[in-house]
């Protein structure tokens, strides 16, 4: 039996007891989605898999919320953050 998707694109990362799988596939409408998985070591050689899968029309909100944690978790570096605060109209408020 033929898989009802295609896979577009893939990105693996992570080691030792988990690792973490980026995926881009496509539909068999030719609708393209994201796959994020999370691939766990447990007894020996038992896998356990995690997971989620987002639609094209949550791209955009995806997206944005991980340039925020990128932001708050101090990865990007601080030339670059204050060209993209310049352009910000929203207030951006952390948790101490």
């Amino acid at each position: 039996m033929m898989p009802n998707y295609e896979e577009v694109f893939t990105r693996r990362f992570g080691g030792g007891k988990r690792t973490y799988y980026l995926d881009v596939k496509k539909d068999t409408n030719g609708e393209r989605y994201i796959v994020i998985s999370e691939s766990t070591r447990k007894d020996g050689d038992r896998k356990m898999r995690n997971r989620v899968m987002v639609w094209k029309e949550d791209f955009e909100a995806l997206f944005d919320c991980m340039a925020e944690m990128e932001e708050f978790l101090g990865l990007i570096p601080d030339d670059e953050e204050e060209e993209h605060e310049e352009g910000d109209e929203e207030e951006v408020v952390r948790a101490s």
